[in-house]
């Protein structure tokens, strides 16, 4: 009997176990998604009078469909030093967690803050919630950070083209791609960073600036047919009212053209010169390049091969000159240990020539400007590293 209620206990210390253990794990909620955004109220003009500092904000989307606002201290103190207040819309977290997970494909939402002047506060919300056209907002695209533990979809993009904007002094790049099942496209500016103006889903909105951007239903079809058929169908911007932006695949009428005024519609042929490296994604912005004969297996092959001529040339310098040391303390002819380091020092000299001439000709080169007549950003083709 003893023995027995021995027993009855362990099972009893056990179960307590397992009950606590089991409350822990169901208490604790994982992070799906984090997103960054990056605030600045002076953006755009939305807050004249705002500083141009970046505020960094997190939002975070749990397994739970909970959405948690953190990091909002330092936008919180330049907003209430500006005499506004900083408050969210109603309904936030729901319409923002169903943004985060639209179509079954997580990806961070984009956030727009308005100026409710009449109510004296800035108001955070996501851009499926509706906001006085003429109230002054900011829209802010968000980046995935480090703490998601969602799988996502791989990303295959198919096309990205290029296309200027009436009145507006840069250009855009529309970038079509899908992600696992999901058809997707984004707008991002034409510079140097490729600054993201916004995602959505093959049937969403993208809005930025004064604009909404949407595809008709025939670009919706051809521009994810494949690879080619995105890179060769031609694309217009229509626009009855400047602002609206209809992305198609017929040639819009006069003024009804969004990338070209009405005298100079003519020169909108609906093709595009950017094109997607196939290495990295990266946006190249020319119609030509005389590099492309390297962007395959040829070039891999060469390039492999001056990184192993790299490595191997201080090595042989090295080997050769600790062979002379020695064969010169073996003859025990002290006197030819100068010739010897006169030897590695010429040695040394020459592997450098060979290792940086090739550099500073390609500086010189690229500050003259010459390689732009040939689209070439390289006189080496990027194969001496």
């Amino acid at each position: 009997m003893k023995h027995k209620a021995h027993f009855n206990i362990i099972l009893l210390i056990v179960a307590l176990f397992g009950v606590f253990f089991g409350m822990d794990k169901v208490d604790a909620k994982q992070v799906l998604l984090k997103c960054e955004y990056s605030v600045n109220l002076s953006d755009k003009m939305f807050i004249p009078n705002a500083s141009e500092d970046i505020h960094k904000i997190a939002i975070r989307l749990y397994d739970d469909n909970s959405v948690e606002r953190g990091d909002l201290e330092s936008l919180t103190e330049e907003i209430n030093s500006l005499g506004y207040g900083l408050s969210w819309s109603s309904g936030f977290n729901k319409v923002y967690a169903d943004e985060a997970n639209k179509n079954g494909s997580y990806s961070c939402p984009t956030i727009k803050f308005a100026w409710i002047s009449s109510m004296g506060m800035i108001q955070g919300q996501t851009l499926t919630q509706e906001v006085d056209p003429y109230v002054s907002s900011i829209d802010v695209p968000g980046e995935r950070g480090q703490g998601s533990n969602v799988i996502v979809d791989e990303e295959k993009i198919l096309c990205a083209r290029k296309k200027s904007l009436r009145n507006e002094n840069y250009e855009i790049n529309i970038t079509f791609y899908t992600k696992g099942d999901h058809k997707r496209w984004k707008i991002a500016k034409n510079d140097s960073n490729q600054t993201l103006l916004g995602d959505a889903a093959v049937d969403g909105l993208i809005s930025f600036s004064t604009y909404i951007f949407s595809l008709n239903d025939d670009a919706q079809d051809k521009f994810y047919t494949d690879v080619n058929s995105c890179k060769s169908t031609e694309l217009y911007l229509q626009t009855s009212d400047a602002q609206t932006i209809h992305i198609q695949t017929t040639k819009p009428i006069g003024i009804e053209n969004g990338a070209y005024g009405a005298g100079d519609t003519d020169k909108d042929n609906g093709k595009s010169d950017s094109y997607i490296d196939p290495d990295d994604g990266e946006v190249i912005d020319r119609s030509y390049n005389a590099c492309d004969i390297f962007s395959g297996t040829l070039g891999d092959i060469i390039r492999n091969v001056i990184s192993w001529i790299k490595i191997l040339i201080p090595v042989i310098i090295i080997v050769l000159g600790i062979m002379d040391a020695i064969s010169v303390i073996i003859s025990g002819e002290d006197k030819k240990m100068k010739d010897v380091f006169s030897r590695f020092l010429k040695r040394m000299i020459t592997g450098l020539l060979i290792i940086f001439v090739p550099a500073i000709i390609s500086l010189l080169i690229n500050m003259s400007g010459i390689l732009d007549t040939y689209g070439i950003d390289d006189i080496w083709c990027g194969l001496w590293g």
